[in-house]
């Protein structure tokens, strides 16, 4: 439930900057709300660090341009110091205080201070969320809470002891008269029970313990917490008790209530600012003063002079944390505005110089970015064809082998060239004698250019006529040779 209502509580003040008071709260969830500036008591409740004197720059003044005293408002309520300040642009924070709300603490610049027309002056004001506590000892409790809940708004937390003085009487208050503390804070008291009370048992003291060790200690009595957020002087590590009530030695009935009081983290500090009104004045000067925040910048054309605002978001008086986005509508003349003026503008740290344009620098970059982006597509483009001819490669070398492998498993046929067809189907031309008649006809013929020679046995006339059939064969085969030649 308490996180529902931080939630909405949250969505509610950025919606409308409009934060509900603290007393509309539970009381549960009050001081979380107060330290996380989700409500005002009647001003939000923000605890921040008055900024130092120096730490705001003035604005550079041209010659020009007519120097104002910036007046004194520190004490003033802030309606007064707006008056007062009317010619400045007044940007205000909030810091915890016991003043009333809206009271002047600090300002900066201070008085005496010159600053040009529509010169940033920030104030510092309290939120009136400390009061200081007020003496309610010897007297009767009934009083005591009178006077804590209704006037200060605090809360009072009796204990009871045995005491001599009269039954109901407030003997001891933690914390003392005129200490400064939150609205809602507790206020321990120590009441009388008379002579005759309860039984009572010595209170141990657990000043300095961890918080776990001196409950374990007080296991008789009823332990509340009460945390105390460390300052820079605190070196108190977290979790420690700082205090206790009742005080070591008291005696208490057994089971009343034993506060502790703990150390516990920093409380985180934080700083709202008032948008200032900057419809009117140059870009550059609205930047110095917008420099807590995100100042985002477009342009428009207007009858107004180049480089005057025209139109600001949020609208003056919006209350922003540091870091929020500021827009800015800045306007361009009668005219376009060149690109070259609006670069030197947006830059309010920017100086004159003689160096390149920003809308030459601008086109650089622009090849620049071009001839990264074709080179890119080159590489690309030759890691492609890489890897594909690769593929191929490694394709066509296995055709190859499966080839090999084919030709070792089967005989190769008997290679046959085209010669050879040719020669087996053409035919011989008419009158013309084929290879063979030719090969027989070569032959004769070499064996009609041998020399003659007769031998003895040829010549014998008894073996010419002893057999004259074979003669006459002899005779008959030579001519069949010719005739087939």
């Amino acid at each position: 439930m308490p996180v529902v209502v931080l939630t909405l509580l949250s969505a509610f003040t950025s919606a409308s900057a409009q934060r509900p008071l603290c007393n509309q709260l539970p009381a549960s969830d009050r001081d979380r709300a107060r330290a996380s500036g989700l409500c005002r008591d009647p001003a939000p409740i923000i605890d921040v660090a008055p900024r130092a004197p120096d730490a705001t720059l003035p604005p550079t003044v041209p010659s020009t341009a007519t120097s104002l005293a910036v007046p004194n408002v520190v004490g003033t309520t802030f309606d007064d110091a707006r008056t007062r300040l009317k010619l400045f642009t007044v940007q205000r924070s909030y810091r915890a205080a016991a003043e009333a709300g809206g009271t002047v603490l600090a300002q900066t610049p201070m008085a005496p201070a010159t600053l040009p027309a529509g010169g940033p002056v920030t104030l510092v004001l309290s939120d009136g969320s400390l009061v200081r506590v007020p003496r309610v000892t010897n007297v009767n409790i009934n009083d005591a809470r009178q006077r804590l809940q209704k006037d200060v708004d605090l809360k009072a937390q009796p204990v009871v002891v045995t005491s001599e003085l009269r039954v109901g009487t407030v003997i001891e208050q933690q914390p003392p008269e005129g200490t400064l503390v939150k609205r809602g804070s507790v206020v321990r008291l120590q009441v009388s029970a008379g002579q005759e009370g309860p039984e009572l048992i010595d209170v141990p003291n657990v000043v300095g313990m961890p918080f776990d060790r001196a409950q374990t200690r007080l296991a008789r009595f009823s332990v509340e917490r009460a945390e105390r957020p460390r300052t820079e002087r605190s070196s108190a590590p977290e979790g420690q008790v700082l205090e206790q009530s009742p005080r070591a030695a008291a005696r208490a009935p057994a089971g009343s209530a034993v506060v502790l009081t703990v150390s516990s983290a920093p409380r985180a500090t934080v700083e709202i600012f008032e948008m200032p009104n900057v419809v009117g004045r140059s870009y550059v000067d609205a930047a110095r003063s917008l420099a807590e925040f995100k100042v985002s910048r477009s342009e428009s054309a207007s009858a107004e002079a180049r480089g005057r605002i025209i139109a600001q978001v949020p609208a003056a008086g919006s209350t922003l944390m540091p870091g929020d986005a500021v827009s800015l509508q800045v306007s361009a003349g009668s005219g376009a505005a060149s690109s070259a003026t609006a670069a030197v503008e947006a830059a309010p740290t920017a100086t004159a110089s003689n160096g390149p344009p920003a809308e030459k620098s601008t086109g650089g970059r622009s090849v620049f970015r071009g001839v990264l982006a074709i080179g890119g597509a080159i590489l690309l483009g030759l890691i492609f064809g890489a890897l594909l001819m690769r593929q191929l490669l490694f394709r066509q070398r296995a055709v190859a082998a499966a080839d090999d492998a084919i030709s070792s498993m089967s005989p190769a046929p008997p290679r046959i060239t085209a010669v050879d067809i040719l020669l087996e189907e053409q035919p011989a031309p008419p009158g013309e004698p084929g290879p063979d008649v030719q090969a027989d006809v070569q032959a004769d013929v070499q064996a009609d250019e041998l020399p003659f020679e007769p031998h003895e046995e040829d010549s014998d006339p008894h073996e010419e006529d002893s057999d004259p059939q074979e003669k006459e064969l002899g005779t008959s085969n030579e001519q069949e040779k010719h005739q087939g030649s």
